[in-house]
C-alpha cells in the first residue's frame, strides 16, 4: 500500500462508522452538540446588555435582548442536563456492569479497524504514530499556555458565566461592575475553547493508541 492511502481523515471516518455501544453515558447524540452550541450563544447574548449599559444608557430592548439570551441558554443547557441527570440515575448501581458491556462491544468493534491498519507497512503506520503523538504533545503545551488548567476544572467556568449572566439580569439597569463582565465572557471562551480542544485530544490519543496496537500486532 502506498503511505498516501492512509490518513487520519480515514481513521477518523473509520471511528465515526463504528456501531454504537449499549452504554448511553458513552454517547453524545447530534441534537445534544447543537444544543450546547445553542447554550453557548444564550449566555453570549445574555451578557451582551450587561456590557452595552456600560457605554449607552440602559434602554427597554437591552431587556428584550437579556431575555432572548436566557431563553436561549434554558433551551439549549436544560435538555442536555436533564439528559445527562437521567442517565446518570439510571446507572447508578450497575455503572460496572455497564462500563464492562461497552469494553467487551468496542474490543470486538475496534477488531475490523486494527485488521485495516495491520495491512500497511511498518515505516507507514511508525510515520503516522510518531506524528500523532507529536500532535498531543504539542496540544498539550499550548493548552497549557493558553488554558492553563482550564480543562480540569470541568464545568466551572461555564457556570461562573452563566451567574454573570443571571446576576446581571436581576439587578437594576444590568448595573454590575466591568471587571465582572469581562470574567463572564473570558469564562465562557476558555470552557468552549478547552471543551472542544479536549475532544480534540482525546481523538488524537485514540488514533495513536490504534496506531500502537497495529505495530505490536505486526510484530507478532
Amino acid at each position: 500500500m502506498r503511505q498516501e492511502l492512509l490518513t487520519y481523515a480515514e481513521v477518523d471516518r473509520r471511528i465515526e462508522a463504528l456501531p454504537e455501544g449499549p452504554v448511553a453515558a458513552m454517547r453524545r447524540p447530534p441534537w445534544m452538540v447543537w444544543l450546547d452550541r445553542l447554550g453557548y450563544v444564550g449566555v453570549l447574548v445574555g451578557l451582551m446588555p450587561a456590557l452595552i449599559v456600560q457605554f449607552l444608557k440602559p434602554a427597554a430592548w437591552m431587556v428584550s435582548v437579556a431575555l432572548v439570551g436566557l431563553a436561549l441558554t434554558a433551551v439549549g443547557f436544560l435538555p442536555v442536563l436533564v439528559r445527562d441527570l437521567s442517565v446518570l440515575l439510571r446507572s447508578i448501581g450497575r455503572a460496572r456492569e455497564e462500563f464492562i458491556r461497552q469494553w467487551d462491544h468496542d474490543f470486538v468493534a475496534f477488531e475490523g479497524l486494527l485488521a485495516w491498519l495491520t495491512a500497511f507497512p511498518r515505516d507507514v503506520l511508525e510515520h503516522r504514530l510518531r506524528f500523532a503523538q507529536a500532535a498531543q504533545t504539542r496540544i498539550a503545551t499550548k493548552m497549557g499556555l493558553i488554558y492553563g488548567g482550564a480543562d480540569r476544572l470541568g464545568m466551572v467556568p461555564l457556570i461562573a458565566a452563566m451567574y454573570v449572566q443571571f446576576d446581571a439580569f436581576s439587578t437594576v439597569d444590568f448595573d454590575i461592575p466591568l471587571w465582572k463582565i469581562f470574567v463572564g465572557f473570558f469564562a465562557l471562551i476558555v470552557y468552549a475553547a478547552a471543551f472542544q480542544v479536549s475532544r480534540v485530544r482525546l481523538r488524537l490519543e485514540l488514533h495513536a493508541a490504534l496506531l500502537t496496537e497495529a505495530l505490536e500486532r505486526k510484530s507478532t
